[in-house]
């Protein structure tokens, strides 16, 4: 059915956790991942290793380059 197709190209979609923190670190290596990630548009905790700001972005915008405000 429809429904189950989307489910199964969403998760053929969402990269593992390990996977998304290696590629944040390429990005940003200032920003410590605090939560787990489960796909691009969800929020999770992270903080700077800088000043030690947290927020709650979502991965997405982290990939794009966004980082501590």
């Amino acid at each position: 059915c429809a429904k189950c197709a989307r489910k199964i190209i969403s998760q053929n979609r969402t990269k593992p956790h390990e996977q998304f923190i290696n590629e944040l670190q390429q990005i940003n290596p200032d920003i410590e991942i605090l939560g787990t990630y489960i796909n691009a548009k969800t929020k999770l905790k992270c903080r700077c290793k800088v000043c030690g700001y947290e927020w709650s972005p979502t991965a997405n915008s982290l990939l794009k380059g966004h980082g501590c405000a």
